[in-house]
């Protein structure tokens, strides 16, 4: 299942990415195209921290002095 989510990840972008420049350069020259390729990565950048994955093997314990990671 991760390798076809990669898979389809990586297709996407080669996809999307021509897509939305093919989108913008009629209005907005190569400067709107890296702006726009520049707000995305930002707004990846903010959202990366909420992505949070069960990993089997492994349970979060939380103490009163902070949180640790233990493997059952």
């Amino acid at each position: 299942a991760a390798i076809s989510v990669y898979n389809l990840s990586a297709g996407l972008s080669n996809f999307l990415a021509p897509a939305i420049a093919v989108v913008l350069l009629p209005w907005f020259s190569t400067l709107g195209v890296v702006i726009a390729y520049t707000a995305l990565y930002v707004v990846a950048f903010i959202l990366c921290p909420f992505i949070r994955v069960e990993q089997p093997g492994f349970v979060r314990q939380e103490t009163c002095k902070g949180e640790t990671v233990g493997i059952s």
